[in-house]
């Protein structure tokens, strides 16, 4: 599946960008260049420079961070500011990877392998969704927090923003997991940005993004939970399942960031088909080194449950129920990690569950 999703990018990459989502994004911010940030989400000229590519009229929905980051691209024309862009997404996705994914060597290249040859994943390279930059952010902020540099996990945090669904769970597993340096700085900078953001589209961008977006919604909706549960009841529920996590012990920061990543895809109030990939570096956060094969059972029904079923979630309402009826499965086992995770027996043979290890503490400098 892998091998076959490398030659499908290998020759969809340089084919028509009508069809490439990053088009958008480039356009964009050749708006926010040309008549002002105010007119971001004006789709009238939205359209109008989008006319160039021969393709359907898509608005721009993403925060105006991302059109930001975009539009220093646009000097040099489309097709090397994508392929610019390409090879970030493509060392985004290496470097979370890298600092996610556990186990031997073997099991690491198993894990990347699984994300390539995950459908979602490989039409995200292909469309230039940030998305991925959105699973380094979460990656980066765990080990550096398990690395004792709390603030600045806060401060790489704040790259989730491009992808702003799961930021309001990310919130709430930082409060859970009791990591109050993280949230204080990832709040202020959260603040910091949207007041930018609001300031430089003004209420006019507002309302247009407002008008925009409950029309696409609609349409993206059938992959989530927030499809079948209304939107008002998602939230809570999310936060209910991460306090109780945290009441019993279960959760950490590792824990609580993998939840909360997973149920930005599960509860958002709109969502693309590539983001569902998101899933999976939830899941590398979550997975110790040496899981038990029931426990890993879970995971790669899952998977294969997905991979086939994503494929029929456009086509058929029966393939987007089964999207949705896999996501809370793969959320609990994120949810209650080392429930679902604890070993089967020490290995002396005593046959009890095996403690975790006792956390060792510094000793205090004179």
């Amino acid at each position: 599946m892998a091998a076959g999703n490398l030659v499908w990018l290998s020759h969809i990459m340089p084919a028509d960008p009508a069809h490439k989502d990053f088009r958008i994004f480039f356009v964009a911010a050749e708006v926010g260049w040309r008549y002002g940030w105010q007119h971001l989400y004006d789709m009238a000229r939205q359209e109008r420079l989008m006319a160039a590519f021969g393709s359907n009229f898509e608005p721009y929905l993403n925060p105006p961070v991302l059109a930001w980051l975009v539009s220093p691209l646009t000097a040099l024309g489309f097709w090397p500011a994508y392929t610019i862009w390409e090879v970030l997404l493509a060392s985004a996705l290496l470097l979370a990877w890298w600092l996610g994914a556990s186990g031997d060597r073997w099991a690491r290249v198993a894990h990347l392998c699984l994300a390539i040859g995950f459908f979602p994943l490989a039409l995200a390279l292909a469309e230039g969704q940030p998305n991925i930059v959105t699973a380094l952010a979460v990656i980066a902020a765990v080990r550096l927090i398990e690395g004792r540099r709390p603030g600045w996990a806060g401060a790489v945090l704040a790259l989730a923003t491009l992808k702003p669904q799961p930021v309001p769970y990310l919130l709430v597993a930082l409060i859970a997991a009791r990591q109050w340096r993280t949230l204080g700085v990832f709040t202020a900078l959260e603040l910091v940005l949207s007041l930018a953001q609001l300031a430089s589209v003004g209420t006019g961008g507002v309302a247009s993004w407002l008008h925009a977006s409950s029309v696409v919604a609609a349409g993206e909706r059938q992959l989530v939970l927030s499809g079948l549960l209304p939107g008002w009841a998602i939230l809570p529920l999310a936060g209910l399942g991460l306090g109780i996590s945290a009441w019993r012990g279960l959760l950490g920061a590792r824990e609580g960031l993998a939840a909360g990543l997973a149920c930005g895809v599960l509860a958002a109030p709109y969502l693309t088909f590539t983001d569902l990939w998101l899933l999976m570096p939830a899941c590398w956060l979550a997975i110790p080194r040496r899981p038990p094969a029931a426990a890993t059972a879970v995971l790669v029904a899952a998977y294969v449950v997905l991979s086939g079923a994503v494929l029929l979630a456009y086509g058929s309402q029966p393939g987007r129920l089964l999207v949705i009826a896999v996501q809370p499965a793969v959320l609990t086992v994120i949810l209650f990690p080392r429930a679902a995770w604890r070993p089967t027996s020490r290995a002396d043979g005593s046959g009890q569950a095996a403690s975790p290890p006792a956390r060792t503490v510094p000793p205090r400098m004179p």
